[in-house]
This record gives structure tokens, C-alpha cells and sequence, in this order.
């Protein structure tokens, strides 16, 4: 069979997505493995499409399952990646510093208020990008959709305000937890560029 036209091309993603495969990452690569196997077989496109997906749609649904999960370990190795770099360690320094010193200049309570508004908004933010992606855009990304899910879940693990009372300790992770966020930040933005020269 001759090379699948766009068209072709199209309908194969479209039955992807309306089969459940909803990221744009994996459904590229499901829809390449899908189309050159088509193209590999002889006869009408429709005919070999049906009897391709007769036999392939469950291992097809299988793989997606596969590459959610994969998405979650790859968004963890490039989060806690990014922030081992010299570059993040030393943000980690700058922000401890500056924390201090708005504790000296301005005072503790007033320090942990901006903290926890500043915190407020980023995630905010977050919740909107995955609002507008999921729903509006309807152009979702493996990775980046677990990262905005890690963004949601990453105040848990720092509900240390009401179990701690040293101020000093208190403002030291303020500064890890605000430079974890900046590094998210950077890591969601990191894969959005990638994705959208590869995938565009």
C-alpha cells in the first residue's frame, strides 16, 4: 500500500484520542507505529484500518496504560534532575538567604504570610494551566500532566506549620520549599518547549 495521506494520518489519531488516548505524545507515537504498519499492508485503507485495529486495539490500549505510568517516573527523574543541578542548589542558598534577611528587616509573621500567599498564587497558577489544558486546549501532555499533579500534592508534604515552633527552622523550609517550586515551574516549562518542537 502507498503512503497514508494526511487524512488518513488524521482519523487514525482522531480514533485514538476518541478510544481514550488523550496525551499528544503518545498518541504521535501510536499513531506512527499504526500508520506504518498500515502501509505495509495491501488493499483498502479502511479494510486493513479495521482489521489492524481488530487485532491490536487492546496491546494498543495496553501500551497507553504503559506510558501514563512511564510519564509519572519520567516527570519525578526530570523534577529531582533539575533541582540537583548546581543551578538550583545554589537558588536554594539564595533563597535561604534572602528569607533570613526579610525575617531580620520585616519580621517572622510578616515573612510567612508572603510566603503562604506567594505559595497560594503559584499554585493557582498551576491549577489553572491544567484546567486550560485539559479542557480548553485539549493538547495534554504526559509528563506535563503529572507534573501539574505532583504541583497539587507537593503542599502535603510540607504541612510542617502547625507541628513546628522554631522560627529559624521554620524559615529554612520555607526557602527548600519555594526553590522545589521554582524548579517545578522550570521542569513544566522545560518539557512544554520540547514537546512543542517536537510535536507541533
Amino acid at each position: 500500500m502507498n503512503r497514508l495521506t494526511n487524512e488518513q494520518i488524521q482519523f487514525i489519531d482522531n480514533y485514538l484520542y476518541n478510544a481514550g488516548v488523550h496525551y499528544v505524545d503518545i498518541r504521535c507515537e501510536m499513531t506512527d507505529h499504526v500508520a506504518t504498519a498500515i502501509e505495509e499492508m495491501e488493499g483498502d485503507f479502511g479494510y486493513n484500518f479495521s482489521r489492524y485495529m481488530a487485532n491490536h486495539k487492546r496491546e494498543l490500549m495496553a501500551s497507553n496504560r504503559d506510558f501514563k505510568k512511564k510519564a509519572l517516573s519520567n516527570a519525578g527523574k526530570m523534577f529531582f534532575g533539575n533541582y540537583k543541578k548546581p543551578l538550583f542548589l545554589i537558588s536554594t542558598i539564595v533563597f535561604i538567604a534572602i528569607i533570613f534577611l526579610m525575617a531580620n528587616v520585616v519580621g517572622y509573621n510578616e515573612v510567612s504570610d508572603t510566603f503562604m500567599v506567594g505559595s497560594v498564587v503559584i499554585h493557582c497558577g498551576f491549577y489553572f494551566c491544567w484546567v486550560y489544558f485539559w479542557i480548553f486546549k485539549k493538547n495534554r501532555y504526559s509528563v506535563i500532566d503529572r507534573l501539574l499533579i505532583v504541583s497539587f500534592f507537593l503542599p502535603m508534604f510540607f504541612r510542617f506549620d502547625k507541628n513546628i515552633d522554631n522560627e529559624n527552622l521554620m524559615l529554612l523550609l520555607f526557602s527548600i520549599y519555594t526553590s522545589l517550586e521554582f524548579t517545578l515551574i522550570y521542569t513544566v516549562f522545560q518539557f512544554h518547549r520540547k514537546y512543542k518542537l517536537r510535536f507541533s
